[in-house]
C-alpha cells in the first residue's frame, strides 16, 4: 500500500485585488480604485510519497500523500487597471490617463517590465505538499493538497497552493 507517485500537470493561477480610496478634492469627493489581477501558466511536476487505505465494507480507499514538487513557469502578467468616479459621474479611459492613472500590463519575467533583473520572477521553483486523496470504485479520484515553495519566485514572495483534484484511474 506504499508506493510512489510522479506525474505531470499544467497549473493555472489567478488572484485579484481591489483597494478604494476616497478623497475630497475642490469639494468634490472622489474614488479611487485600483485592481490588481495576477495570472499565470506553468507545468508542475509532483513527486509524492503515498500510502493507501482501504476502509472496511466499502469500495473507497483513503490516500494520504507527502512530497516535492518542481514547476516550471511559463507566462505570467500583472494587470493594473484604474477606476474614479466623482459626484456619480464615472471617469472614462481618457480622464484617467489625464489624471495620470492609466491601466498598465506587465509580464513578471521580463527585466524591462519589472524596472530590472532583481525585480524579474523565476522560471523554476521547487516546493512540498501534502494532502489526501480518495479513490472510489478503484475509478474515480478526489483529493484536496496544500503546499508551498522553498524558493522564492520573487523578492520576499513565496507560492502558497491550494490544490482540488479530480480524477479518472485507467
Amino acid at each position: 500500500p506504499l508506493f510512489l507517485e510522479a506525474g505531470v500537470g499544467l497549473q493555472y493561477s489567478f488572484y485579484s485585488e481591489d483597494e478604494s480610496e476616497t478623497e475630497r478634492i475642490d469639494g468634490e469627493r472622489v474614488k479611487v480604485t485600483l485592481t490588481e489581477k495576477y495570472n499565470g501558466l506553468s507545468m508542475k511536476v509532483p513527486v509524492h510519497l503515498l500510502y493507501a487505505w482501504d476502509i472496511p465494507n466499502s469500495k473507497v480507499q483513503l490516500i494520504p500523500f507527502v512530497g516535492l514538487n518542481l514547476r516550471y513557469n511559463f507566462s505570467g502578467k500583472i494587470k493594473y487597471e484604474w477606476d474614479a468616479s466623482v459626484g456619480g459621474y464615472t471617469l472614462d479611459a481618457d480622464d484617467l490617463e489625464e489624471a495620470g492613472l492609466e491601466d498598465q500590463d506587465y509580464n513578471v519575467f521580463d527585466k524591462d517590465d519589472m524596472g530590472g533583473s532583481k525585480n524579474t520572477w523565476k522560471r523554476f521553483q521547487i516546493g512540498w505538499e501534502l494532502g489526501v486523496k480518495a479513490r472510489f470504485n478503484q475509478k474515480y479520484l478526489l483529493g484536496i493538497s496544500y503546499g508551498s515553495d522553498f524558493s522564492e519566485i520573487a523578492k520576499k514572495v513565496k507560492i502558497h497552493t491550494t490544490s482540488i483534484t479530480l480524477g479518472y484511474c485507467f
